[in-house]
């Protein structure tokens, strides 16, 4: 693992800033993403 990742339950590596960017959109809105999200492909 390195340093500005995050481990996500299901084992993905995810950048921590954008974690951190959509946990905040989910709080502010819970609807941001009720359709779900397109053209995000796992690295």
């Amino acid at each position: 693992m390195e340093r500005g990742l995050f481990r996500s339950n299901k084992g993905m590596f995810i950048n921590a800033d954008v974690n951190g960017a959509y946990q905040l959109v989910k709080k502010v809105s819970p609807d941001a993403f009720a359709n779900g999200v397109e053209g995000v492909a796992p690295c």
